[in-house]
This record gives structure tokens, C-alpha cells and sequence, in this order.
């Protein structure tokens, strides 16, 4: 397959090698959750996607074993945020410790934007639940602003 038949079969048009490509800022982003858009975050770390795979050793053959895939591992997303008197993201870790895991599930979308505020990529999250909450950390020495973390797994991940 030539260089030209790849980008043709992938959509990629001649923009690619002679428009110009820059880098997309990482500070502008908004988080939904069920359908209410959080603009509070101070950081949002996506979840890391690794593929499981298993080693088969086949007789005879010395030079390498063959890797097969398994299933793709999905990790947890991170919310940061500056801790206010809104409690919602504490309550909604309390919701799963006192059992109600079913009805504390969410839909989490993430929306990243270019500087013109035009929508570039949006992340989905479905099913999602808290898993982990970080109380935030004090420090008499410090000017910064007061974090609260929260974990949150899901079950399905979709981004476009």
C-alpha cells in the first residue's frame, strides 16, 4: 500500500503535509457530568488504555515467542478540582460507599477546545463511578489553591 493510498483509506487529506498543524492547547476544557457542565477543574488526567497479551512458546522455536492479544486494560480518569462549598463530587463518593452503586452511576463527557472556544474533541464516559476520593493537603507555607481528587472508573469509553 503507497503513502498516498494510506492517507486516502484514512481520511487524511493533503492538509496533512502542507497545512499547518499545531499543537493542541491542554487548558481549555469543560467536564460534564449527567448533563451539568463543570468548568471548576483544574486538571482532568485521561485514563491510560493498555492491551493485555499472552506469550505462547512454540516448540523449536528459539528466537521469540508469539504475543497474542487478549483485551484492552482501561484505567481510571483523575478529576482535580479546588475545593469549594459545592460537596457534589464528595457526596457522589459517599453514594458508593453506603452501597448505591447502581444509581450512582454517571455519564462524564470531557470537551477539549482550540482558543477560538470551537469544540475540538469531546471524551465520553459511560457508567462512570467514583472509586477514590483525596481529600485536599494543607500547607501553612503555601499560596496555591486547595485541591480535592477524585477517581473515577467506568465502563465504556468513546471519543470523537
Amino acid at each position: 500500500m503507497t503513502f498516498r493510498s494510506l492517507r486516502a483509506a484514512a481520511g487524511i487529506g493533503g492538509a496533512l503535509l502542507t497545512g499547518r498543524m499545531d499543537a493542541i492547547s491542554n487548558f481549555r476544557f469543560h467536564v460534564m457530568i449527567d448533563g451539568i457542565w463543570l468548568a471548576s477543574f483544574q486538571e482532568v488526567s485521561l485514563p491510560t488504555l493498555t492491551l493485555e497479551t499472552t506469550e505462547i512458546v512454540e516448540g523449536g522455536q528459539n528466537l521469540y515467542k508469539h504475543k497474542l492479544p487478549l483485551r484492552v486494560d482501561v484505567g481510571t480518569i483523575t478529576l482535580k478540582h479546588g475545593l469549594t462549598f459545592d460537596m457534589h463530587l464528595m457526596a457522589w463518593y459517599f453514594d458508593i460507599l453506603e452501597g448505591n452503586i447502581a444509581g450512582s452511576k454517571r455519564t462524564l463527557a470531557i470537551a477539549l477546545f482550540n482558543v477560538a472556544r470551537y469544540p475540538l474533541s469531546t471524551i465520553m464516559l459511560s457508567d462512570a463511578f467514583p472509586v477514590k476520593y483525596s481529600g485536599p493537603s494543607f500547607d501553612t507555607g503555601g499560596d496555591s489553591v486547595v485541591l480535592e481528587e477524585l477517581e473515577v472508573a467506568f465502563t465504556e469509553f468513546a471519543a470523537w
